[in-house]
């Protein structure tokens, strides 16, 4: 596989190039640490749209952390990031 490879295979399945994964595993940390600034340094407390933007900062985050365990934690399963993105494990909902 050459650097920077995504291939998409008839079982439905992907294969990224270790150069891939770690571009956008950075990707994630830079999310995680934008939106961690987000939540405690860009709105005063004082001001009631704090809890909105922190409330919004929390999601980005959150999202960012299933990234990170979807493209690095083959033992976490499909299910449980589904639940953190949907609510529910699609495969769980039909």
């Amino acid at each position: 596989m050459s650097d920077g490879t995504l291939t998409q295979h008839a079982d439905h399945g992907v294969t990224l190039s270790a150069a891939r994964q770690v571009v956008a595993m950075d990707a994630c940390w830079e999310i995680e640490q934008l939106a961690a600034h987000l939540a405690s340094n860009v709105i005063p407390d004082h001001d009631p749209l704090h809890l909105v933007v922190r409330g919004i900062a929390g999601r980005i985050r959150s999202l960012s952390r299933v990234l990170m365990s979807g493209l690095d934690d083959e033992l976490e399963p499909v299910a449980h990031l589904e639940r953190e993105v949907f609510g529910t494990a699609q495969r769980e909902a039909t």
